[in-house]
């Protein structure tokens, strides 16, 4: 018995010291211990995937009372995971502001969120407000914003940084940014830059997981940057309706035979750059020759050479090339002197926004005869716009162009106005498709016209011309071009019971080219 009450007495004593203040009072409240067992399990239901009752359980936590920065940043991520970024972003906000040690994380997240969203400038804001903190994880950040929004300058402004060792990285952060400097400023057309960076990329870890693909870069960049280029084309045609005059550049002055038949077709191209300057401004020079043969209409056959320069600067955001051209025209099976000109055709691009670029294109050219006939002076000026989607091959095209030649003789010129509609598409890996559906009208200056007695008449034609291209790209810089081309030209001028330029024609073609 007394063993009983010693035990009680004990078991007394300790209750008094524990219900006594010489053990101070632990300040826990029901809210509190629920808050923790909701935030715990919704942790675990956000891990599982179980995402709706985790926001149920954070609800309940967060009405519970407790305020925790952790909580609402669990609530947040959860929103984000389920495709609610307003509500995510609202709450991220409220963190950054309360200024606890979540903050960071809720810049992080915000930064992730509104790159997502494609808000490029506010991801911007919150990579970098943790730049201080989290220098790589910020910058790595910052540069995948960026490539994403083809802001290829800044991503090369921080490149630069990362290579002057500002801030210090780790030697695989220091690479993948380096990494993405080379290929933005391949892709802003600043060649030289680009393989400078890919190569401090490839030093920073030259056995780092990307080196083998920054190898294949710089050599791809520096294929495209080689001083001098080289291209050959050559097919067969068939043509429905030839050409008994044929001017390449102008189709306002063609006159149809009413015979067909196939020809030969041989092209080469070249080209190199004499000069570049620090700013990228370029001086080169060209050349091309053509032929063509025909089988049996052999006096529409045609060959030219053309040696030219060119002035050229360009980046990704615009650029303009000045090309000018001679031509030395040769017509016939005898290869006959036919014509000879003088080309210049300066343009300027401008992409407007990421997908829409213009091209205007001023196109001058003199062009003289051997046979006697009037030779003339020709300007024009084109404006295309080019709309392209996620497939970089995949476009719609919508061009325009006013022509005005003034013939030495006065009665030859001609005023021209075209309207183009083209696309083009990716069907398989290699294999484009490319079609353009053009309308044109001539206004002729008056002339005396045979088909009339020789009345002074004013000629106009309506024109309508389709092309139909199917490309396939193959290794080794190789490809083969399958094309339709198909004319309609309707004239005013009919005489009695002729209408001399009233045609329309076929043609039919299979190209091989190949790139050196």
């Amino acid at each position: 018995m007394k063993t009983i009450l010693r035990i009680i007495s004990l078991v007394a004593l300790i209750s008094a010291l524990l219900s006594s203040s010489a053990f101070p009072k632990q300040d826990y409240k029901d809210s509190d211990v629920n808050a923790e067992a909701l935030y715990q399990s919704a942790r675990f239901d956000a891990l599982n995937g179980n995402y709706e009752a985790a926001l149920r359980k954070l609800g309940k936590a967060c009405a519970s009372g407790e305020r925790q920065g952790r909580i609402f940043l669990l609530l947040a991520k959860v929103q984000i995971a389920v495709g609610r970024y307003d509500e995510a972003l609202a709450i991220l906000q409220r963190i950054i502001e309360k200024g606890d040690d979540n903050k960071n994380q809720a810049h992080l997240l915000a930064a992730r969120v509104f790159a997502e969203k494609n808000n490029t400038d506010l991801a911007l804001h919150h990579w970098q407000a943790v730049e201080a903190e989290y220098p790589a994880i910020s910058l790595r950040g910052q540069v995948a914003t960026l490539s994403r929004a083809e802001r290829h300058e800044e991503v090369m402004a921080i490149a630069r940084r990362v290579a002057k060792a500002s801030p210090p990285l780790n030697a695989e952060a220091r690479q993948e940014i380096l990494y993405a400097g080379g290929r933005a400023a391949y892709h802003n057309q600043e060649y030289e830059a680009s393989l400078r960076m890919l190569g401090q990329a490839y030093d920073a870890a030259p056995s780092g997981a990307l080196a083998p693909e920054i190898k294949a870069w710089r050599h791809d960049v520096a294929e495209i940057d080689r001083p001098w280029w080289l291209g050959a084309q050559t097919g067969f045609l068939y043509d429905s309706n030839v050409y008994l005059d044929p001017i390449f550049q102008d189709p306002a002055h063609a006159v149809a035979s009413g015979k067909s038949d196939s020809a030969f077709l041989a092209e080469a191209w070249g080209g190199g750059r004499a000069w570049r300057g620090e700013n990228g401004l370029e001086l080169g020079f060209t050349g091309k020759a053509q032929t063509v043969a025909f089988f049996q209409q052999t006096e529409a056959s045609s060959s030219y050479w053309a040696p030219g320069a060119y002035l050229g600067w360009g980046k990704a955001a615009w650029g303009f090339r000045v090309p000018y051209q001679f031509y030395y025209y040769y017509r016939g099976a005898r290869k006959d002197d036919w014509s000879r000109m003088h080309s210049l055709t300066p343009y300027l691009y401008w992409q407007m926004t990421k997908s829409f670029k213009t091209f205007f294109s001023l196109i001058l050219f003199e062009r003289q005869y051997f046979d006697g006939r009037s030779g003339s002076l020709h300007g024009g000026l084109a404006v295309d716009h080019i709309l392209t989607f996620a497939r970089k091959d995949d476009y719609i095209r919508l061009g325009y162009r006013v022509d005005q030649e003034d013939a030495y003789d006065d009665i030859s010129g001609y005023r021209g106005y075209e309207a183009t509609l083209g696309a083009g598409c990716l069907l398989l890996e290699g294999l484009k498709l490319e079609a353009d559906l053009t309308w044109a009208h001539y206004d002729y200056d008056p002339r005396q016209e045979w088909t009339l007695a020789y009345e002074p008449f004013e000629r106009k034609d309506e024109q309508m011309r389709l092309t139909v291209q199917l490309i396939q790209r193959l290794p080794g810089w190789w490809r083969l071009t399958l094309s339709y081309y198909y004319i309609n030209n309707d004239s005013n001028v009919e005489g009695p019971g002729i209408s001399p330029y009233d045609y329309y024609k076929n043609v039919a073609s299979f190209m091989v080219t190949k790139y050196f």
